[in-house]
């Protein structure tokens, strides 16, 4: 029986993250210790601000900052638990920016056009290739 996903390696996909993300000092530490400790099987993430704080030495302000510059380059993508709350581990899509059309369509001069929760809440109610097209179709509405 095939795999899902088939193609997909862990250690290539997390290398191309880093390379691909332009993130500097504390947003790359963040963002390293997001794909350190994401699924092997899949390219998702999920921690806790204060999971963070304790593996980076980072401050609490710092940790927010990184994770803002984060999703709004399209790195990482809440896909669930994005309210969050005090302890509570929010899901992240970690994604390879600069990948064609997916660059495209996880950002627009280095903003998502589709809030995060929004999409985040198609991708539980629809899938991710759905939601990538329902989000692309609304951007060109935008423009």
């Amino acid at each position: 029986m095939p795999r899902a996903n088939a193609g997909y390696t862990h250690a290539g996909h997390i290398h191309a993250v880093l390379t691909r993300s332009g993130a500097r000092l504390s947003a790359r530490l963040v963002l390293a210790e997001a794909c350190r400790v994401a699924e092997f099987d899949r390219p998702e993430t999920t921690f806790t601000k204060e999971q963070i704080m304790r593996n980076t030495g980072l401050s609490l302000s710092s940790v927010k900052r990184a994770l803002h510059y984060l999703r709004s380059r399209g790195v990482l993508v809440p896909i669930r638990h994005f309210e969050g709350g005090k302890g509570n581990a929010v899901t992240y899509r970690l994604v390879a920016i600069g990948q064609g059309e997916d660059d495209d369509a996880t950002r627009s001069e280095g903003r998502a056009t589709v809030d995060p929760v929004t999409f985040s809440r198609w991708v539980d109610l629809h899938g991710y290739a759905t939601a990538r097209q329902m989000k692309r179709e609304q951007e060109k509405e935008l423009q």
